[in-house]
């Protein structure tokens, strides 16, 4: 019964006496009609799905997965739940086209201006070494 009143507190977003409210491990930026700027928190993240979000999304699986990691990550506190919780809010923004990208984001990005290399070369092994585009001509047909 006690575990299960923790987890409904938490649930609803409940600021209890003495309790500090849990940072994700970054700030997350978005761009919604009606919800707020930057999530910095776990209660401000369980409030933007709980309230700020449409009702239609809030029943879709990636949101309630999200929820329902964030009441985990509330519950335990651990760095671990945080970070899968954070994950999985960011990857629900994304699929809504709300994220906005920071700088962390960038540096996942493939880098500008190098080609894209064949499949067959690896970190581990030598591979031709030849772009996709060199490698694609000799199929062209040739008119």
């Amino acid at each position: 019964m006690r575990r299960q009143a923790r987890a409904s507190a938490a649930g609803r977003g409940a600021e209890t006496p003495g309790r500090d409210a849990l940072s994700l491990p970054a700030t997350i930026r978005l761009h919604a009609s009606g919800c707020r700027p930057a999530l910095r928190t776990v209660d401000e993240a369980l409030h933007m799905i709980d309230t700020e979000l449409p009702a239609e999304l809030s029943r879709l699986p990636r949101w309630a997965f999200a929820r329902s990691l964030l009441i985990e990550a509330a519950r335990t506190g651990r760095k671990r739940d945080l970070t899968a919780a954070s994950r999985q809010v960011r990857q629900a923004l994304s699929n809504e086209g709300w994220l906005i990208d920071n700088e962390t984001d960038r540096e996942w990005k493939a880098p500008r201006g190098r080609p894209q290399l064949c499949p067959s070369q690896s970190s581990r092994r030598r591979g031709c070494g030849k772009s996709i585009r060199r490698q694609a001509a000799p199929y062209q047909k040739s008119i």
